[in-house]
């Protein structure tokens, strides 16, 4: 997600109270088409991302055997939030819950997904 700019003729970002909220109706350049980033108390805060499209990409999900790290990083390498989640995966619309962490991370500048097998 870039760090600022247009989406496509209003700011991509939005500064609220308690939080920031990401839209991109185009889905560019990776793929995201909203993200909610919100404040918390140590270990509380949330962050939801919801991405598609031919732009994301996303490993082959039959090769996971688990569990799943998903980290979102700041392009300086500067903070990282992970999540882990573990088999048996599921879909869930009203979201997934994992194990999340902030922690130093090396930087790869974009929302990235390992899968351990």
């Amino acid at each position: 997600m870039p760090p600022g700019g247009l989406c496509p003729t209003k700011p991509c970002w939005k500064a609220r109270k308690t939080s920031y909220l990401y839209r991109d109706e185009d889905l560019t350049p990776d793929g995201v088409l909203s993200a909610t980033l919100k404040a918390g108390a140590a270990g509380k805060a949330t962050i939801a991302v919801t991405a598609k499209g031919t732009n994301l990409e996303t490993p082959n999900p039959a090769l996971f055997t688990g569990p799943i790290q998903v980290q979102l990083q700041r392009a300086d390498g500067a903070v990282c939030f992970e999540a882990t989640y573990p088999a048996p995966f599921k879909r869930n619309k009203k979201g997934s819950s994992g194990s999340t962490r902030r922690r130093r991370c090396r930087s790869t500048g974009s929302l990235t997904s390992r899968a351990s097998r």
